[in-house]
């Protein structure tokens, strides 16, 4: 088992330096699309990384085209996340309106309070709506910056790279 898959058990430090400054680095679809999910601090760390190594980055076809094809599905998803907390955040709005502001005064002081953050919550709601849309366009163009040359999708194949597994055989 260990001279099979040698990665998965303790290697000595050399070897691991040295895989690491050869390494093909291969991408596949739930990668690229999580970008669409994760913050934008977390985002930036990766491509700060993936940039460091953007001469040995591969982007399979396949993968392209089914990042391209779920990509809208994606950040549409998130955005109705957004927007079902926005309609809950109107309900809870709607109702204090018709329960709770007769009480209010002077009586429920707490409930007070929650209501201007609730009222604060829509305006907070639709900015974070916005910034989301701009992290979408700015991982977009992050996702180019990787993978295109001159606004074209540099699509890499086995026989520009030197390929681990099959040695000198290439599959174009």
């Amino acid at each position: 088992m260990k001279s099979t898959f040698p990665e998965y058990f303790d290697s000595d430090e050399v070897r691991l330096r040295d895989l690491w400054n050869v390494a093909t680095f291969v991408f596949d679809t739930n990668c690229l699309l999580d970008f669409y999910r994760l913050g934008e601090k977390n985002v930036s760390s990766y491509f700060q990384a993936f940039e460091s190594v953007s001469e040995r980055l591969w982007l399979p076809y396949q993968v392209d085209y089914e990042y391209s094809r779920r990509r809208r599905d994606i950040v549409e998803k998130q955005i109705a996340e957004i927007d079902k907390f926005q309609a809950h955040t109107k309900n809870l709005r709607q109702f204090f309106d018709l329960h709770c502001l007769s009480y209010m005064d002077g009586v429920l002081d707490p409930a007070n309070e929650i209501y201007e953050n609730v009222l604060a919550l829509s305006p907070a709601l639709e900015q974070g709506c916005k910034k989301y849309r701009e992290h979408c366009r700015k991982v977009d163009e992050d996702l180019d910056k990787l993978f295109c040359v001159d606004g074209q999708l540099e699509m890499i194949t086995w026989s520009t790279k030197s390929d681990p597994f099959w040695g000198s055989v290439h599959l174009e």
